[in-house]
This record gives structure tokens, sequence and C-alpha cells, in this order.
């Protein structure tokens, strides 16, 4: 998101840093994309509370399985995460390799035990929504991912992390750590149970501090990615609420990490999950994912780095009580949901008005003036490039030292002094070695050579042609690409033609072969002459053969200079197409960057005029005056904004966010100084309602970006627990009357609001019922869970199929595999062509496999657990020629055989109740 889509609502959050502020440190871990766009925003924020920079307070760590490269907008500059210091690469796994080799990396094995169901892919651009992708890329980059952890904890927890400045560190108060991204993905969603466990065990290796150290997450709901396809993000989602639950509720975590390293506790990942989605609490709805990521960030900064912050952290440590009770279904009521909102004056916002307007106006007026005629510039640069095909022929047939080269076949006199009749073999290869060495080797190798230096030279030429008019304020693009499509216009001609000339010239050599086949003949044949006339006849043929020749290949010649021109036109066109493609492109995204513009103005109008989002106060009227007041010519700022670098030509590598940047940071510098009055002023100046009644409509708007429904909650959720702080600029002097909920942003253009909502269960969410419908679909057919106590549930279909096959209850007849009752009298069930799809079957129809396996089970009563190991065994035996799925249905038999030969020893020698209470083991 560059600068000119950043409304006010995300700009400085609390204006210069607050003096004598004490903070206690903060780590923020983003998992993912979400997680790094969270991040970014995150530190957009700090640096604009902290211009001078961030404070050693804070930590921004990103693990992304993808390298976005994304950056925000902020003044007159991009910000970025910095590679390998804030943004962390933990892609470029290779999945294959090592389900290849799983017996060598018993950590993934046992972590991962259906890792084999996983797509044999690299995994290079993000974790494709697949949430075990996601945790093997943190088991796989496990050692440095801890590594780049312990280290951010210990820095923060340092003893001489005391601050700077205004800012003072207090690592003494424990340190907060925030980890957040999506749950509807495959990298945050994967990873971010055993990131929190991964933090727990580090801050416990703190000692004492560990006690007031405090672990957050946030994690995006389906709601904030409206309109991204993805069959993934519900079961997702669902999945990871599972898990949460579970870990929250159950506790008892353990796994162990190639780094050698294991986790094992028994506290929760977490202290409080705060869920993020674009429906509020009162139904109303954030229109993109960047501003919900910005208000996250937001969120994530009034929490840590603010008075707000503290004000908020007092009222948390008295509701822990309502943190940890559990629904009468035993679900944990540890979910939270937050909201920022803000009253302002919106400085920047006004300045943001009149930039988007200078620029709509030279966009139209300069860089998108209309063209003029075209023609007579493209006449003459074709005269003036000699592109006419004599013209052009003659530049190609030159040798290296710029004389024209010809086909001039001449007999030597040697061939006249040999005998007769070696004359006609030897002028044979004589003729035959001319074509080779001179016409297809020197006279190819120059003009093709010719042909590369024209080709380039004629590009360079009509790029820097095109250059000159983009760039000419007088022309610009569209009389750019008028010029370029005359000159395909006069190319195509040119192909036309020569087309047909070398029709003209293939008929002729053709002709001209037949005449050279006829000499060689009377030349073979000329030896047989009296030898009275022999010498003479033979010197005869010779000459005539040598003319057929040299007619043979100076036509072989022509048509390659022919070639070449053409190849030299192609490659002309083709450069003029991929120009005009550019320069079009360039037109299209100024028509793109002008119309967004003209979109952004009017919603930022809207905005103003209804009050939404930011609640601005300010109207038309007033940004018109404050326009006609500041506002330069158009001519004069595009002159300003091309004066350095390649001008507008050099934009046509540019995207449309970087045109818009640009155009935008050019259009705004005459409007930096419509700024000065507080927020505060301008209420009591405009009186149009008393400051109490502006606070109302202000938290009204920061509520909760969650949506429950109460009547799913114990007493409608009379036990939840509402978190509300006021940021305005000066708490002492303050128009709103004081009290503990507002506390001092130093920002004197916002009133900002904070309102957060903790207490509920994850089943509580007004949505679940839809989403627990399509996670109930989805989780048979592929692999959702990152917990080994969930991913049993996807091995029963596959442990069924393979029992199946192994007593003949599932056969294969053809390419189908069927399922074949015990019972003769009832039909058999197809469950689909090939093994794939038959698993696909019974993962999705649960109680098939179910019946499955208790049909395998009462059939193993029949024959007793000698004659099933036997056959059990004899299937697992491995034959060399298994492919991936028959080793895993291979491995999964073997282990029920193991369950079974315990039961076999158990059993007495003479009874049959123990052999029952073995097998049931």
């Amino acid at each position: 998101m560059d600068k000119w889509q950043i409304l006010d609502r995300e700009s400085r959050p609390a204006g210069e840093s607050e003096a004598g502020l004490a903070i206690s440190p903060v780590l923020f871990i983003g998992l993912g994309g979400s997680g790094h766009r969270i991040g970014l925003f995150l530190k957009a924020t700090l640096l604009r509370a902290y211009p001078e920079g961030i404070p050693s307070a804070f930590k921004l760590l990103v693990f992304d399985t993808d390298e976005e490269n994304l950056a925000v907008g902020l003044g007159e500059r991009l910000v970025s995460l910095e590679r390998n210091a804030e943004f962390f690469h933990i892609g470029n796994v290779p999945v294959a390799r090592i389900i290849q080799n799983l017996d060598k990396l018993p950590s993934i094995a046992e972590r991962l035990p259906n890792i084999k169901d996983l797509p044999p892919i690299s995994l290079r651009r993000g974790a494709k929504q697949i949430r075990p992708l996601g945790l093997l890329a943190l088991l796989w980059h496990y050692p440095r991912v801890q590594e780049i952890v312990q280290n951010a904890i210990w820095l923060l927890a340092g003893r001489e992390n005391v601050g700077a400045g205004d800012v003072r560190v207090d690592p003494s108060r424990g340190i907060t750590v925030f980890i957040a991204g999506s749950l509807v993905g495959g990298t945050h969603s994967g990873q971010f149970l055993d990131v929190a466990y991964l933090v727990r065990a580090e801050l416990e290796g703190l000692g004492t501090l560990a006690d007031f150290c405090r672990i957050i997450g946030v994690g995006l709901l389906p709601g904030a990615f409206r309109g991204i396809d993805g069959p993934n993000i519900v079961p997702n989602t669902v999945a990871a609420l599972r898990e949460l639950d579970h870990c929250m509720v159950r506790g008892g975590f353990r796994a162990s990490y190639r780094s050698g390293h294991t986790v094992e506790t028994l506290q929760p990942p977490f202290d409080l999950y705060y869920l993020v989605d674009a429906v509020d609490e009162a139904g109303q709805t954030w229109l993109s994912l960047e501003e919900l990521c910005a208000m996250v960030a937001q969120g994530i900064f009034l929490m840590g780095a603010s008075r707000m912050g503290q004000r908020w952290d007092t009222v948390l440590v008295n509701v822990d009580e309502v943190l940890s009770e559990r629904t009468p279904e035993g679900h944990g009521t540890f979910l939270g949901s937050f909201g920022v909102a803000r009253l302002s004056f919106p400085a920047r916002a006004v300045a943001e008005l009149c930039a988007l307007r200078l620029a709509r106006s030279f966009i139209g007026e300069i860089f998108l003036r209309p063209a003029g005629r075209a023609d007579e510039m493209a006449a003459s640069f074709i005269r003036a490039q000699g592109l006419a095909s004599e013209a052009l022929s003659g530049r190609l047939s030159v040798d290296e030292e710029g004389l024209p080269i010809a086909v001039r076949l001449d007999p030597p006199a040697w061939l006249s002094r040999l005998e007769p009749h070696k004359v006609p073999q030897e002028a044979i290869r004589w003729a035959e070695d001319y074509r080779l060495l001179r016409l297809e080797g020197d006279f190819r190798l120059w003009v093709k050579r010719n042909a590369r230096m024209a080709g380039e030279e004629l590009a360079a030429a009509l790029e820097e042609k095109t250059r000159a008019m983009v760039n000419d304020l007088q022309g610009g693009p569209l009389a750019a690409c008028a010029f370029l499509q005359e000159i395909l216009k006069r190319i195509k001609a040119a192909q036309v033609a020569l087309e047909a000339e070398r029709k003209a010239l293939a008929s002729a050599s053709r002709e001209l072969e037949d005449r050279v086949e006829e000499a060689g003949g009377l030349l073979i044949r000329a030896p047989e002459a009296n030898w009275l006339l022999r010498r003479s006849r033979v010197n005869q043929a010779l000459s005539a053969y040598a003319r057929a020749q040299q007619e043979f290949l100076a036509a072989r010649l022509e048509a390659m200079l022919l070639d070449q021109m053409g190849a030299v036109l192609a490659g002309l066109g083709e450069r003029a197409e991929a120009l005009l493609r550019e320069i079009e492109g360039l037109v299209a995204r100024l028509r793109s960057v002008r119309e967004a513009f003209r979109r952004r103005e009017g919603e930022l109008l809207s905005s103003l005029e209804e009050g939404i989002p930011t609640l601005a106060l300010v109207d038309e009227e007033f940004v018109a005056s404050l326009y006609n007041r500041y506002a330069p010519s158009p001519s004069s700022v595009a002159e300003a904004l091309l004066e350095d670098g390649d001008g507008l030509y050099g934009w046509r590598a540019l995207g449309q966010q970087e045109i818009a940047s640009l155009i935008y940071r050019a259009a705004s510098r005459p409007f930096v100084l419509i700024e000065g009055i507080t927020i505060e002023e301008v209420i009591e100046e405009r009186g149009e309602m008393s400051p109490e009644a502006w606070k109302a409509v202000l938290l009204a708007l920061a509520r909760p970006a969650w949506n429950l429904d109460l009547t799913q909650m114990s007493e409608g959720g009379a036990h939840l627990h509402q978190i509300t702080i006021l940021g305005v600029p000066d708490e002492t002097a303050s128009i709103f009357h004081q009290g503990r909920l507002l506390a001092s942003t130093h920002d004197p253009y916002h009133l900002t609001a904070f309102v957060a909502t903790i207490g509920a269960p994850f089943t509580a969410l007004r949505r679940l019922p839809h989403y627990m419908g399509v996670y109930e679909r989805a989780k048979g057919l592929k692999p959702l869970h990152v917990l080994p106590a969930f991913q049993g549930e996807e091995q029963e279909a596959k442990l069924a199929f393979a029992l199946g096959l192994v007593f003949g209850l599932v056969r294969s007849r053809g390419t189908y595999f069927y399922y074949h009752p015990p019972d003769g009298l009832e039909e058999e069930v197809r469950l689909g062509q090939g093994a794939a799809n038959a698993l696909s079957t019974l993962r999705r129809e649960r109680a098939l496999a179910r019946r499955l396996m208790k049909d395998v089970e009462g059939h193993i009563e029949v024959i007793g657990i000698a004659r099933a190991l036997q056959a059990l065994l004899q299937y697992a035996c491995p034959t060399g020629q298994e492919d991936g799925l028959a080793r895993e249905l291979k491995r999964l038999v073997r282990s029920y055989a193991d369950l079974l030969s315990v039961s076999q020893r158990l059993k007495p020698a003479d009874g049959r109740e123990m052999e029952r209470e073995g097998e049931a083991v």
C-alpha cells in the first residue's frame, strides 16, 4: 500500500514521543503474509510515533514462507521490513525429499505422521493454504527460528536495555509478546501454536521475570479475506481454533525439533488470544485486508507502546479469572477482540485531497495530452535510418571491412591444368567448397553479423525516438503510441513486399538449380569426347558449369539477404510492439492512477461528509479554499517531477502503485503547510456537539472486530468483560471530563478510542455453524491439522482401506476399487477409480470407513489372530516396487500387525476370553 492510499486513520498515532513514558519491552512476531502486513504497519506506526528511531523496547520479527516485497508509505519514503533482521524467509523446503528420507528425520515424522499426504512440492512461494506445509517449514527451519527468537528475547531483557531520550524501558515489568497472522492460510495457521510454545519456553529461561511476561495472539478470521478464493480458508480456520482450544484447555504440549530442542509444558501457549474479523460486534464491516491489518497494528501499538496500553495492562490484570473459565461443553473463554477508532481533524487527509486534485489535473493536461499526426514522423524515421529495402540490403551485404560482397565463381587456373577426366570431379568439389566456405561460411557470417548490428542500432534508434517523444511535455505517451503504431504499419507493408520478393526468388532458384544440375551433367560427360576435342569440350563445360553455379549461388545469397532483412524487420517490429505495449501500459497505468485518484478523492470526500470511517471534522468548502490557496500550475509540478532520471519514459517499468506514489509525492509537496489546528480546538470552534457526545460516538465506532452469537453463550454473554480507553492529546488539559478511561497520546489531531471485549469461547462466533459444515466436508479430503491428537482422524480411512485390501473386503476390478460387505446379499459399493479416489471416498464418508473397520475386526475374530497376522505380514512385506501410497499403506498395516502381535502374546493357551481382550488391545 502506497502513501496516497493510507487514510488519516493510519497517520501518526501518538504524535511526538511521549515525554517520561516508561514501557515494558514488546516483541512482535508476525507469521505468514498477514503477519508480514501487520508487522509492516506496526513498524510504520512506530516510526510515526518515534521519528528519530524505534526505541530499543521494541523488536519486530516476521517469518514467512513467501518472499513478498511489501512496503508502506511514510511521508516521502517507503518503509519495509529489513531482510534477515526483521523479516526472515523460511521457505525453500524440499518437501518431496523430506518425505523420501523421513526415516532420517524422526522429529518431523513424529510431529507430522500424515506428511505423506502432503503434495510433493518445493515450498517456495507460500504454504499454499496447507497448514501442515506451514508447520513443516517451521520444523525444517526450527534451529534458525529458535536462535532468532531467543536472541530477541535476551536483548529485550538485557540489563543495558534502559531506553534513550524521552522513552524509558523497564524490562523488570516483563516482556509482552504479540504473535499475529491469519488463521485461514498455511503459514501462521500451521505455526502459531509451536511458535507460542517456543516463546513460552524461552521466556521460562528468564527465571522469575517469566512470571511477568505475557503472550498475546492475534488471528484474522475468514471475513478479513473477502474476495480471496481458497478451498482451505474456512477449514483451516476451524482446525486452528479447535487446536488452539485444545492446547489452552488441556495443555500438556510436547514436541521435539531438529535442533535437539524439546518443548514440554503444561502451560497454555497464550495468555489471551484476539480474533479479528472484517465484521464488528455491531455488524459493520472493514472494507479491506490492509485497513484491518493497519487497525490490528494500531491496536498492538496502543496495547504495548503507549499510555493507553498502560491503562489496558492495568485493567487486564484484573480479568484473568474471565480468561480461565470454561463453558459447560469444556471450551475455554480465553478469546477476545478489539477495535480502534478516531475522531480527527484530518490535516493530512485534507492535504491528500488537495494533492489528488492537483495530480489528476497534470495527469490529464500534461501526461495524457492528445496525440497529433504521426505519419510524417514515421516516414522521417524510416528515411533517416535507412529502412527502405534497397538501403537495408546494401547495409547487410558488406564484409568485415565494409566492402560489398558478391558471388564470383571464376574457375581457377589449376583446374584447366588437370587431366580432362579429373576436371569434372575437382570442379564439382571446388564449387561445393566455395558454397560451404564462402557462401555458407564467410558470407552468412557477415550478413548475420550485419543484420544483428543493424537490428540493434535500429532498435536503439527507435527506443531513443520513443523516449524523446514520451518525455516531451508537448508530445507525451499518446504521441509516442501513435508514432509506434505508424512504424508497425509500415514495417508490416515492407514485410509483405519482402515475402513477395522471396517467393519470386524461390521460383527462380529452382530453375537455376536445374541449370546447375544440367551443366554438371554436361561437365561429367565432356571428357568422353574425341581426344582432339576433349580439352576444348571440358573447358567449355567447366565455364558453363561455373556460370550456372554463380547464378545459383548469387540467388542463394540474395535469399540469405532477404531472410536477414526479414529478421531485421521482424526484430524491429517486435521491439516496436514491445515499446508500444510498454507505452500503452504506461498510458493505461496513468489513466488508472488518474481514475484511482478520482475514486480516492470521492472516497475521502464521502468520508468527510458522512463522518466515516474517521469522523473527520472538515467539509468540501473548506477543502476547496485550501486548494485554491496552495495549488501551483500543473505544468510546473510535471516539470519538477520529471527533471531527474529518465523522465516519464523511465516510468514504463513502474507499476501502478509506484507511479501513483511518485505523482502523489510531487503533488503533495505544495500542501504540506495544511497543518496546525488541534482536534479539540476544532470541536470547540464548531460547537455542533458536546465533547461527551463526540466521545459516545467514537466509542461506538471502536467496537471490537468480531461478531458473536450471544445466544450461544451462558446467560447471553453476561460474563464478557469490556475494556474501554480514550486517548486524548493531554489528559491533564482535555476538554473531556477527567476519568480513568482517559490517557494522553500527545497527538494534536486525533482522539483515539480502544475497546476490547474478552472472555468468549470460539463456539460463540456467529459464523461458526457455517464454518463447521465446511470443515466437516473438507477434513476427510485434505490434511488440515498439525497436532498429532487431531491427525489421527485423517489416518482412519487409510487404515480401513489397507485392511480391507488385506482381507478381501476391498477388491479391485479393472482400475476401480469396490467394498464387498461380508453379507453376500448386500450390494458392493464402488469406492472410486484408483486408490487415491477410493481413499477420498472413505475420508469423505466416515461412516463407511468405520463400517469397513468393523467388518475387518469381525473377519479377524472369525479367522483368528494367528491367520490374520500371517495375512497382514505377507501384505506388509516390501517388494521394492511400491509407490509412496503403497509404502504408507504397508506401514499402517505393519503397525496394526504389531498391535495384534501383542494380543497374540497375551492370549492363554486354552482360553478364548483373553484372546478377545488381546484383540481389543
